[in-house]
């Protein structure tokens, strides 16, 4: 009997296959399948532009197009019409043209020739589907680490998958990566096929075969992401990590400060009965080699940093240099092993999370070496001192702040809508100022008071001087010699002026100044009076004198 034979596929229908094809591969690919089918025409046109021989020198002038009405897949391959042909490959001449009996041009260019995408060869077809792969691995990529790139640092869970000797994939959703056991897992973990496990994003790079994520279940950051998820305090930042250092399934070291005095941080992290502490360790690895937690309260100090690094060693001293960023640290005999740590694990990571240079002694060869250090005793109480000198910095800086604030506060101007307020510059704040002077009240002129000053003492030399004058004078008569006396005795009167400036007021009542006129009478009358001055014959006077 004879075969039958197979009915080709009309058209449409070829067209209808091709369509299903852009669909599942966008499913599988987790790819608009708009994108999936612009990376198919991307492809047709890299294959039959070289096979038109085209390059990357010569852009031969290919278009691919898709036509849902038509049910086809098109190509088109163009030619620039011009006068003199330079390059066959892109141009035909006018003359050329004008020969063409069936022709369609576009835009100046003529469609040399036109094919739908079934009538390319098998080996075509073969490259254009490779072509097709690349562009969609490519694409596969960016968008992968367009994704992942937003979660580095960040912790998150994958499905373990495809466990062999060589490698371990994980399943993180939209991609399986492998997993670097010797690096990236703790004590050689083991996992069980489709196991859920947690690791922490480090990397995300592009490599020529697509996106690669790098996880981690060693890295410093896992511990804190852990912490961050089973810690309440440090999820919210009540409780900050200051630091953490490690040696990945042995000790694991974690500086914590809390943001709230009535917090303390390290009973936060560790909780009741170490539960919150114990779920952080849970996860890093195996049951019988769980990495162990140290959990450090952070200090300003670094002396009393230093010593609480060393747990569960307990130091008994420390000399801290500061400037060079090296303390020596001192130990009872007993506990200088437990210092230093299996294999020097415990000094070396107190160093990694202090950032000091250590040295290790026990308290016989502290003295023998004559370190100076200080208990912790001394170490606290020199920082309360110390704060307690920044406490009162602190309140004297609000106090100045606060009357500073105090002098630069303005009055605020408060106005109707519609209202404007115009401030006056100081010229016319001036010009006011000269129109608005106070009337000058006219001045009553009053007589000045002479004031009168009398000397009623003279020195050793002018008495001396007087004496001798005297003596002169004593064939004088009587009167002359008393009144030369009594102008040597008695300095003539000043007269002392003092008037008054500006307005004056009243200060004696008509009383007061009736009897100050009174005296003043009187005065004068007793200076007329010479009679008795007269009779007196000083001359009497000089054996006083004399002696």
């Amino acid at each position: 009997m004879a075969r039958k034979k197979t009915k080709e596929p009309t058209k449409q229908e070829l067209f209808e296959q091709i369509v299903l094809l852009f669909k599942d591969v966008a499913e599988k690919r987790n790819l608009l399948e708009d994108v999936v089918i612009q990376a198919f025409l991307d492809a047709v046109k890299k294959t039959v532009t070289k096979f038109y021989g085209g390059d990357g020198d010569t852009p031969v002038d290919v278009e691919v197009t898709l036509n849902e009405e038509e049910h086809e897949i098109r190509i088109y391959y163009f030619k620039n019409i011009v006068s003199k042909v330079e390059d066959d490959a892109l141009e035909i001449s006018v003359e050329e043209v004008e020969k063409l009996e069936n022709k369609e041009i576009i835009d100046n260019r003529l469609v040399f020739e036109t094919i739908l995408v079934e009538q390319l060869s098998e080996a075509q077809m073969k490259n254009v589907d490779n072509q097709w792969k690349m562009i969609l691995r490519d694409l596969e990529k960016e968008k992968l680490i367009a994704k992942f790139s937003t979660k580095i640092g960040e912790l998150v869970t994958g499905q373990i998958e495809n466990i062999s000797k060589r490698t371990v994939m994980v399943n993180l959703g939209d991609i399986s990566v492998p997993l670097d056991e010797r690096r990236h897992t703790i004590n050689n973990e083991k996992f069980a096929d489709k196991e859920l496990v947690p690791f922490v994003i480090l990397e995300v790079v592009g490599t020529p075969r697509g996106a690669n994520i790098i996880i981690s279940r060693t890295d410093p950051l896992f511990v804190r992401r852990l912490m961050e998820r089973e810690i309440t305090e440090i999820y919210d930042g009540t409780v900050l990590i200051r630091n953490i250092v490690r040696e990945p399934g042995e000790r694991c070291k974690v500086a914590v400060e809390s943001t709230d005095i009535n917090v303390d941080p390290v009973g936060a992290c560790i909780g009741p009965s170490g539960s919150r502490i114990q779920k952080v360790s849970a996860e890093l690895g195996p049951a019988n080699r769980k990495e162990k937690i140290d959990i450090i309260p952070f200090n300003n100090n670094a002396g009393i940093y230093i010593m609480d690094a060393f747990l569960p060693a307990e130091p008994i001293g420390i000399e801290v240099n500061e400037e060079e960023k090296k303390a020596r640290v001192v130990f009872h005999i007993d506990d200088k092993g437990k210092a230093l740590g299996h294999k020097g694990g415990n000094i070396r990571m107190a160093s990694a999370l202090t950032g000091y240079e250590l040295e290790v002694f026990e308290q016989d060869e502290a003295n023998e070496l004559g370190i100076a250090y200080k208990n912790r005793e001394t170490l606290v109480y020199e920082q309360n001192l110390l704060e307690q000198e920044r406490a009162h910095f602190r309140l004297l800086e609000q106090h100045i702040e606060r009357e500073t604030a105090r002098e630069e506060e303005t009055l605020e101007v408060v106005t109707e809508p519609g209202v404007t307020i115009t401030t006056p510059s100081f010229e016319e704040l001036l010009k006011e100022t000269e129109e608005e002077k106070v009337p000058v009240v006219e001045e009553v002129k009053e007589e000045p008071v002479k004031v009168k000053k009398v000397k009623t003492t003279i020195s050793l030399a002018e008495l001396e001087a007087e004496l001798e004058k005297e003596k002169e004078a004593a064939s004088r008569p009587a009167r002359k010699a008393r009144r030369k006396h009594e102008e040597k005795v008695i300095e003539k009167e000043e007269e002392k002026v003092v008037e008054q400036v500006g307005p004056k007021m009243d200060i004696y009542t008509e009383e007061e100044l009736a009897e100050i006129e009174r005296m003043e009478a009187e005065l004068a009358h007793e200076e007329h009076e010479d009679d008795f001055y007269d009779d007196i014959d000083y001359d009497e006077f000089d054996e006083y004198y004399d002696n």
